[in-house]
């Protein structure tokens, strides 16, 4: 997290790899590479990241995040459905403010 928070995405994803190599399912792992490869501009790879995410653990975040990437690649009706569940599993992502730093 240090070096993605540093600028150092590249390295961070290595990072990240490394961890979901020796553990598929470590959710922190799996968070953040979502994030980081939805930055990347890799936004299918980032849906499928959060998808897996979210067989582990049902997280406004996650389908927050997912809500952003389908919207990324024009999927806005899927995009809705994961915000509509974003919103009723924490209702705080109502406000804009909160739905710009998930």
């Amino acid at each position: 997290m240090i070096d993605q928070t540093n600028g150092h995405a590249a390295n961070a994803e290595s990072n990240y790899r490394q961890a979901l190599s020796i553990d598929g399912d470590f959710q922190p792992a799996i968070w953040n590479l979502a994030l980081v490869r939805g930055a990347a501009g890799a936004p299918q790879e980032a849906i499928a990241l959060w998808r897996h995410y979210l067989t582990l653990a049902n997280s406004a975040g996650a389908h927050y995040n997912l809500a952003l990437q389908l919207r990324a690649i024009g999927d806005t009706a899927e995009g809705e459905a994961e915000m509509t569940t974003a919103i009723r599993l924490d209702p705080s992502f109502k406000d804009p403010a909160v739905r710009a730093t998930p």
